[in-house]
């Protein structure tokens, strides 16, 4: 499992009780780019989402295909061009999340995009759409029991 998560990212913040709270989570970086840049996979068994740019709205889009002919669950616009990973450009990437039909996407300020590394090593941080504080000690990403100590126990795979 070593370098499974290099490059992997985190979607995290959507309140688990809100519309497309299945955003939450760890994505790996995919074999094949999408309009040139690098695209994600969700580690999960429940639901498949896919982060990837969309060089037509010059936004990274999250989805349940790497279509851009659909709107997707949520979207943050950037003016690198898809250039650098979303969880590079920290909290100035602002995400819209789809809220329903009467409501559309709106801004949620407590999703964020985090390199994945990062949020397992945090006390408390996300896992495969589980917050620890919420959930104990142990979590789940993709079938590898995670500790609480953000690490996959030993002989767990991942991915």
């Amino acid at each position: 499992a070593e370098g499974a998560l290099e490059g992997a990212i985190c979607i995290e913040g959507r309140g688990s009780t809100k519309t497309n709270a299945s955003i939450n989570g760890v994505y790996v970086v995919r074999r094949h780019q999408f309009h040139g840049c690098l695209s994600y996979e969700k580690v999960s068994d429940k639901v498949q989402r896919f982060i990837f740019y969309s060089a037509s709205k010059f936004r990274w889009k999250i989805s349940d295909k790497v279509n851009d002919d659909k709107p997707g669950f949520a979207y943050a616009n950037v003016h690198d061009r898809g250039v650098a990973p979303p969880s590079e450009h920290g909290d100035a990437l602002q995400w819209k999340v789809f809220d329903g039909k009467s409501s559309g996407y709106n801004k949620d300020p407590c999703v964020r995009c985090i390199p994945a590394v990062q949020a397992l090593s945090m006390p408390g941080g996300m896992v495969a759409g589980h917050e620890s504080r919420s959930q104990g000690s142990k979590h789940h990403a993709g079938g590898a029991e995670i500790s609480g100590a953000g690490r996959p126990n030993e002989g767990a795979k991942v991915g």
